[in-house]
């Protein structure tokens, strides 16, 4: 549901679908402050929107394309979202492509809780990923270590562990699974034999 939520942001944003002015009057009953800075970050996301939706399949591309800028050549724009940087610069093509990508491994993991039980380590994994999803909406700052988690969820929903048939010998932990000859698991009928080109005598 994070997933879902953060990838269709953009949509829901641009097309207004967030009760903004009814939450920063929540913020403002609690701190004036925050509610200013929280303000004047949304107007700019909306500026950022505004002119994104004039390219709206692959972006404005680099070098500050995507930015407003005035009659005298000063930015007036402050991007604090990477989300809304991807979907200025990139279009719609390259934020599906990267937070796809970033999120794919959260995104299928019902897949993988159907064919086998989720471990305690997934389960925290995924409840990082989707806390870090959350965390980019205001914020920038992608570390290594969210990719890092991204990855081994993702190595999880594409692991599949092979069936086991119970008549078979259990001591022999290969079984009558065909082993590349050329790995340290191959038998010895299949090892590859010591060539004998530049033998000497």
């Amino acid at each position: 549901l994070v997933t879902i939520l953060f990838l269709a942001y953009p949509a829901v944003r641009q097309n207004n679908l967030l009760p903004l002015d009814g939450f920063l009057n929540f913020v403002s009953s609690i701190d004036a402050a925050r509610a200013q800075s929280l303000e004047f970050r949304l107007r700019n996301e909306d500026e950022i929107l505004a002119r994104a939706a004039e390219k709206p399949v692959f972006g404005w591309g680099g070098w500050g394309r995507n930015r407003i800028i005035d009659d005298k050549g000063r930015d007036q724009t402050v991007t604090d979202g990477i989300w809304v940087i991807y979907i200025s610069e990139r279009g719609w093509i390259g934020y599906i492509g990267f937070f796809g990508i970033l999120a794919s491994g959260l995104l299928m993991s019902p897949r993988m809780a159907r064919r086998r039980p989720v471990t305690s380590v997934t389960t925290v994994l995924g409840l990082i990923m989707a806390a870090n999803l959350i965390y980019l909406v205001p914020n920038s700052a992608l570390s290594p270590i969210g990719w890092l988690i991204s990855g081994a969820l993702a190595s999880m929903v594409q692991w599949r562990p092979a069936p086991v048939d119970e008549t078979e010998d259990t001591d022999d932990p290969l079984g009558d699974r065909r082993v590349s000859r050329y790995t340290r698991f191959a038998p010895q009928d299949r090892a590859p034999r010591p060539s004998t080109r530049f033998r000497r005598g």
